[in-house]
Protein backbone atom coordinates (compact mmCIF):
# COMPACT_ATOMS: atom_id res chain seq x y z
CA UNK A 1 0.00 0.00 0.00
CA UNK A 2 3.41 2.42 0.30
CA UNK A 3 2.67 2.83 -3.33
CA UNK A 4 -0.56 4.00 -3.54
CA UNK A 5 -0.08 6.52 -0.37
CA UNK A 6 2.87 8.27 -1.82
CA UNK A 7 1.45 8.55 -5.22
CA UNK A 8 -2.05 9.72 -3.68
CA UNK A 9 0.09 12.08 -1.57
CA UNK A 10 2.30 13.69 -5.16
CA UNK A 11 -1.46 13.95 -6.92
CA UNK A 12 -3.09 15.64 -3.43
CA UNK A 13 0.13 17.73 -2.51
CA UNK A 14 3.07 19.34 -4.34
CA UNK A 15 1.11 18.29 -7.82
CA UNK A 16 -2.22 19.32 -7.30
CA UNK A 17 -0.56 22.86 -5.71
CA UNK A 18 1.67 23.93 -8.26
CA UNK A 19 1.10 26.22 -11.42
CA UNK A 20 2.43 27.78 -14.13
CA UNK A 21 2.78 28.32 -18.06
CA UNK A 22 3.62 26.25 -20.93
CA UNK A 23 6.49 25.43 -22.42
CA UNK A 24 8.54 23.24 -24.54
CA UNK A 25 7.36 20.17 -23.04
CA UNK A 26 4.01 18.50 -24.58
CA UNK A 27 1.60 16.69 -22.81
CA UNK A 28 2.04 12.89 -23.52
CA UNK A 29 -0.80 10.67 -23.02
CA UNK A 30 1.58 7.55 -23.19
CA UNK A 31 3.62 9.14 -20.36
CA UNK A 32 2.52 7.91 -16.83
CA UNK A 33 3.82 11.15 -14.94
CA UNK A 34 2.11 13.09 -17.72
CA UNK A 35 -1.24 11.27 -16.77
CA UNK A 36 -1.10 11.63 -12.81
CA UNK A 37 -0.57 15.48 -13.36
CA UNK A 38 -3.65 15.42 -15.54
CA UNK A 39 -6.08 13.56 -13.46
CA UNK A 40 -4.58 14.95 -10.40
CA UNK A 41 -5.75 18.36 -12.32
CA UNK A 42 -9.42 16.51 -12.78
CA UNK A 43 -9.62 15.97 -9.54
CA UNK A 44 -8.74 18.95 -7.94
CA UNK A 45 -11.30 20.86 -10.65
CA UNK A 46 -13.56 18.57 -9.04
CA UNK A 47 -12.94 18.42 -5.12
CA UNK A 48 -13.68 22.13 -5.32
CA UNK A 49 -16.77 22.49 -7.09
CA UNK A 50 -19.59 23.42 -4.85
CA UNK A 51 -20.72 19.61 -4.68
CA UNK A 52 -18.06 17.66 -5.37
CA UNK A 53 -18.62 13.79 -7.09
CA UNK A 54 -16.91 11.55 -5.13
CA UNK A 55 -17.30 8.58 -7.35
CA UNK A 56 -14.99 10.87 -9.83
CA UNK A 57 -12.86 11.92 -7.48
CA UNK A 58 -12.00 7.84 -6.16
CA UNK A 59 -12.02 7.07 -10.02
CA UNK A 60 -9.44 10.11 -10.94
CA UNK A 61 -7.07 8.63 -7.94
CA UNK A 62 -8.02 4.91 -8.81
CA UNK A 63 -6.40 5.78 -12.49
CA UNK A 64 -3.55 8.22 -10.84
CA UNK A 65 -2.77 5.01 -8.84
CA UNK A 66 -2.99 2.75 -12.10
CA UNK A 67 -0.07 5.05 -13.60
CA UNK A 68 2.26 5.11 -10.38
CA UNK A 69 1.86 1.53 -10.61
CA UNK A 70 3.21 1.59 -14.62
CA UNK A 71 6.04 3.99 -13.37
CA UNK A 72 7.08 1.40 -10.32
CA UNK A 73 7.34 -1.35 -12.65
CA UNK A 74 9.07 0.68 -15.14
CA UNK A 75 11.19 1.48 -12.31
CA UNK A 76 11.10 5.57 -12.90
CA UNK A 77 8.99 6.47 -9.87
CA UNK A 78 11.17 8.37 -8.15
CA UNK A 79 11.92 10.66 -11.68
CA UNK A 80 8.19 10.19 -12.71
CA UNK A 81 6.98 11.84 -9.52
CA UNK A 82 9.45 14.84 -10.42
CA UNK A 83 8.27 14.76 -13.89
CA UNK A 84 4.79 15.24 -12.95
CA UNK A 85 5.09 17.65 -10.78
CA UNK A 86 7.72 19.58 -13.20
CA UNK A 87 4.44 18.47 -15.61
CA UNK A 88 1.53 20.53 -13.36
CA UNK A 89 4.22 23.26 -12.86
CA UNK A 90 4.33 24.12 -16.92
CA UNK A 91 0.39 22.75 -18.03
CA UNK A 92 -1.60 23.33 -14.16
CA UNK A 93 -3.12 26.72 -15.54
CA UNK A 94 -3.96 25.37 -18.84
CA UNK A 95 -7.20 23.58 -18.02
CA UNK A 96 -8.02 22.61 -21.94
CA UNK A 97 -5.20 20.87 -22.36
CA UNK A 98 -4.82 19.21 -18.67
CA UNK A 99 -8.28 17.67 -19.48
CA UNK A 100 -7.94 16.77 -23.11
CA UNK A 101 -4.92 14.74 -21.70
CA UNK A 102 -6.63 13.23 -18.73
CA UNK A 103 -9.54 12.49 -20.97
CA UNK A 104 -6.46 10.78 -23.89
CA UNK A 105 -4.72 9.19 -20.83
CA UNK A 106 -7.86 7.47 -19.29
CA UNK A 107 -8.88 6.38 -23.03
CA UNK A 108 -5.59 4.77 -23.02
CA UNK A 109 -6.17 3.14 -19.57
CA UNK A 110 -9.40 1.92 -20.94
CA UNK A 111 -7.57 -0.20 -24.29
CA UNK A 112 -4.88 -1.42 -21.16
CA UNK A 113 -5.39 -5.38 -20.55
CA UNK A 114 -3.61 -4.94 -16.94
CA UNK A 115 -6.09 -1.73 -16.49
CA UNK A 116 -9.27 -3.50 -17.37
CA UNK A 117 -8.61 -6.38 -15.30
CA UNK A 118 -7.22 -4.65 -11.92
CA UNK A 119 -10.28 -2.40 -12.54
CA UNK A 120 -12.83 -5.48 -13.22
CA UNK A 121 -11.71 -6.97 -10.21
CA UNK A 122 -12.31 -4.00 -7.99
CA UNK A 123 -8.54 -3.56 -6.66
CA UNK A 124 -7.75 -0.56 -8.03
CA UNK A 125 -10.94 1.12 -6.51
CA UNK A 126 -10.69 -0.60 -3.16
CA UNK A 127 -6.95 0.99 -3.29
CA UNK A 128 -8.12 4.16 -4.37
CA UNK A 129 -11.44 4.59 -1.74
CA UNK A 130 -8.50 4.17 0.98
CA UNK A 131 -6.59 6.75 -0.17
CA UNK A 132 -8.67 9.78 -1.67
CA UNK A 133 -9.77 12.45 0.84
CA UNK A 134 -13.18 13.05 -0.80
CA UNK A 135 -13.84 9.31 -0.39
CA UNK A 136 -12.80 9.28 3.39
CA UNK A 137 -15.17 12.26 4.28
CA UNK A 138 -17.91 10.10 2.64
CA UNK A 139 -19.27 7.21 5.02
CA UNK A 140 -20.67 5.70 2.21
CA UNK A 141 -17.74 5.34 0.41
CA UNK A 142 -15.41 4.40 3.19
CA UNK A 143 -18.46 1.95 3.68
CA UNK A 144 -18.25 0.21 -0.22
CA UNK A 145 -17.24 -3.01 -0.38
Amino acid sequence: MKIAYTITTLVLSGVVGACGTATAVTPDSTNPAHCVAAFAYGRSINAGAKVPDVALSVESTARALFEGKRMKVDGTFEAGGREGEEFYATYGKDGDAMLKLAYECGKRQDLDPNFRAMNDSGALMAAARKVDPLCQASQACRNHR
